[in-house]
């Protein structure tokens, strides 16, 4: 049967909306391009007028999507929540991913996705839009994190055997109960932070200042010494379980190069009973790139990590974190993958594709 624009569009046209779902029950007819052509412009307004049901009827007709009419299609049933409709469409998904992720699929269409699956009540739409992310994130490996090639301040390196040496120590710190000698020259040009501790004690008065260290251990203080006074990480010897430890303490006195090589070492440790964990730390030491590491880790292995246990739900839903919203801080990680891929594509003269070899299911990726 054919119908007219307006027959399609017509609400209350009750002998058109039968026939429709006549041939909906049927196999799809086989159309020419000029019927797909026909029908695809009456799926656009019907789309972009809200009847939802039209716009899905001409589907079943075989009528192909757009990313357009599907987000409008999309959108209603969310609206409108049709719960089931929204399963039908989100199913329909890797048939109108744009090849080349377009400025619509990541400016409008990921944030309707993620509104979906902020409010979803259902483990199965859940689970749809979970698989949809990770295809979107994609399978190239999660972007490093390099650890800093430092230049030490220039007059503040001095030899690593003065760590801890009374030899022409000007300051002390008590740190467990235990003395641990410094040397201005090093210490106050290393961050504000100790700037700040310094100059206190030393407005004091006279003698040799000590600076009280509270809630960090003697062996991490120690290490965040030899940081300083030889000017990087390469002698570090960071045994795995002081990691974080060192990171509150680089986090504390505001070190941004150790800061970066605790991320780097964190990262390296990440897998599907940390990452939650990991990321809050990351939140709460303001490890910036190691958040965006752990978001990439849940992006790509979303769907074992919901169905592994409760606790990557409770992070995503439970507002866990207080002032951080954890679902935006994904979406604009996924949406910055995608604009990063794209640009990459367009600088190796691959035009605007980019999508062919992440587009897998997400189920076969495994999480470390």
């Amino acid at each position: 049967p054919s119908f007219s624009l307006e027959e399609m569009l017509a609400e209350g046209d009750s002998t058109s909306r039968s026939q429709l779902q006549r041939s909906q029950s049927e196999a799809p007819p086989t159309l020419n391009k000029t019927q797909i052509k026909s029908l695809q412009e009456a799926m656009y307004h019907s789309a972009e007028n809200n009847h939802l049901d039209i716009t899905i009827e001409l589907r079943a007709l075989g009528v192909p999507w757009t990313l357009h009419c599907w987000m409008h299609a999309l959108a209603a049933a969310h609206e409108l929540r049709l719960d089931a409709v929204i399963d039908q469409l989100l199913q329909d998904f890797l048939q109108v991913c744009p090849d080349d992720y377009s400025q619509q699929f990541v400016t409008e269409c990921l944030p309707l996705l993620f509104n979906i699956f902020r409010y979803s009540k259902k483990e199965g739409t859940t689970l749809l839009l979970a698989d949809i992310f990770s295809t979107c994130f994609g399978w190239e490996p999660i972007k490093q994190i390099k650890e800093p090639v430092l230049q030490p301040s220039n007059g503040s390196r001095i030899d690593p055997k003065f760590v801890n040496n009374p030899e022409l120590s000007d300051v002390t710190f008590r740190v467990e109960n235990r003395i641990f000698y410094g040397h201005k020259i090093v210490l106050v040009t290393a961050s504000p932070r100790l700037q700040s501790m310094l100059s206190s004690k030393l407005n004091e008065g006279t003698g040799t200042p000590t600076v009280q260290i509270n809630d960090i251990r003697y062996h991490i203080f120690e290490l965040v010494m030899q940081f300083l006074y030889s000017g990087g990480c390469n002698s570090l010897d960071v045994a795995t379980g002081d990691v974080l430890e060192l990171m509150a303490a680089a986090s504390f006195f505001q070190l941004e190069g150790l800061l970066r090589y605790t991320e780097a070492r964190c990262a390296e440790m990440i897998d599907i009973d940390n990452v939650v964990a990991m990321y809050i730390h990351a939140k709460v030491y303001n490890a910036q790139k190691l958040m965006e590491y752990c978001q990439g880790f849940l992006l790509q292995n979303m769907v074992a990590l919901l169905t592994y246990d409760d606790s990557v739900k409770r992070l995503l839903f439970a507002k866990k974190i207080p002032n951080h919203d954890v679902l935006n801080g994904l979406l604009a990680t996924l949406q910055a993958r995608i604009k990063a891929r794209r640009n990459a594509s367009q600088a190796s003269g691959g035009g605007g594709g980019g999508a062919a070899n992440p587009m897998r299911p997400a189920s076969s990726n495994k999480a470390k």
